[in-house]
């Protein structure tokens, strides 16, 4: 959960998270430009953007993206009280005319939902978020989904140890991929984080919490300069 302040005339970048945002407004509001990831698959990046695209808001470059002149877009003004689902893969821009206060909070995206203990809940009841446990391993074995899938599915030890970090620091040690590697191949796969309980990646990597990694960007930045992306 982030807390975020503007004292107004404030404006974000055109980005994405590779997470699922709640954005709750609690005082002021803020005007969102939201456009759908089905569209945003369809660009053309410039390599080094990743999340982040380095467009000025105010004056578009339309030389440099000229994908931006014809893109469809949603927009919405949040007030006071409300809030806004923006999901993972989704770029948003948005902006604050005037002093506001707002708290978000990031979800792990699911790729599989089991509704099998739904029926006979009473979904209309309030949860507070108190109640909720935390699963860092989701977090973790969708981080490394995420990066495996933007590099066609596998990855080798020596890239998956320098791409994931947490804090600057790579987190996967030898004896940690080695439990990671189910099949002993050197490489790592999408099927093998499947495979993986939340516990075991918790037990190999306590007080881990990864957030969102710019594996997109990453990527991109990799196979457009020239880099082996050692795919087999």
């Amino acid at each position: 959960m982030k807390l975020w302040l503007s004292n107004g005339g404030t404006a974000s970048t055109l980005h994405m998270d590779n997470m699922d945002n709640l954005n709750c407004m609690i005082s002021g509001s803020k005007d969102w430009s939201i456009i759908e990831k089905d569209v945003t698959e369809r660009w053309q990046l410039h390599h080094d953007d990743g999340e982040e695209i380095a467009v000025d808001v105010e004056r578009v470059d339309m030389y440099r993206y000229p994908a931006l002149r014809n893109i469809p877009w949603w927009s919405a003004r949040v007030p006071p009280g409300d809030c806004l689902y923006v999901p993972q893969g989704w770029y948003h821009q948005v902006r604050s005319r005037g002093r506001n206060m707002a708290v978000n909070i990031w979800w792990t995206p699911m790729s599989v939902f089991n509704h099998s203990d739904c029926s006979g809940r009473q979904h209309r009841s309030p949860v507070q978020l108190s109640t909720l446990r935390v699963r860092p391993g989701k977090q973790i074995r969708f981080v490394l989904r995420t990066l495996l899938e933007e590099y066609g599915g596998e990855l080798p030890k020596e890239m998956v140890q320098s791409l994931v970090l947490h804090h600057g620091e790579s987190i996967i040690s030898d004896s940690v991929y080695t439990e990671f590697d189910l099949n002993r191949d050197g490489w790592l796969s999408v099927a093998e984080i499947e495979a993986l309980k939340d516990s075991t990646v918790e037990g190999l990597l306590p007080d881990v919490q990864l957030q969102g990694v710019d594996t997109y960007g990453r990527c991109q930045a990799y196979n457009n300069t020239g880099g082996q992306s050692n795919v087999r």
